[in-house]
This record gives C-alpha cells, structure tokens and sequence, in this order.
C-alpha cells in the first residue's frame, strides 16, 4: 500500500469508520469477550496461555488484513462510480 493510501486508510479508520459503528453492540461484545477470556485464562498452564496469546496475535493480524482489503475494496467502487 502506497503512503497515501495509508494515511487516507488511517484517517478514515479515525474520522469516518466510528460514524458507520454500532457502539453499543460493539461495547456488549467487548465485556461478553473480556469475561469470556478472564474464565479461558484461569484454567490454563502457562504454555497454553502462550499459544493463546499467538493465537490471539494471528487473529488480530488477520483482522487488519481483512480490514485493510476492504477499504480498499471501497476505495476502488467509489472510483469506478460516476
């Protein structure tokens, strides 16, 4: 991705995505995660915890790729609109 692809990606993910997100229902998931998480961690062995945390790491990665071919997605219809 070009540098101005990232600064436009990085400003619509500050200025314009939080207008299009559900903060309500995104707040529920992130406490329904976190206590789920807290149950996860308390039976865990230290290796475990380990791989969770690459696992999370992976997942989170992923999610930024994701993220990243969809602005791009939208980024080239809203070129091809007239």
């Amino acid at each position: 991705m070009t540098q101005i692809l990232q600064t436009l990606l990085e400003y619509t993910w500050s200025r314009r995505f939080p207008r299009y997100l559900n903060q309500t229902a995104l707040d529920q998931l992130k406490e329904l995660e976190a206590g789920s998480l807290d149950c996860l961690r308390q039976g865990l062995s230290s290796s475990q915890l380990e791989a969770l945390e690459k696992y999370q790491d992976a997942c989170r990665y992923q999610q930024e790729l994701e993220q990243e071919a969809m602005f791009l997605a939208a980024l080239s219809v809203a070129r091809e609109l007239p």
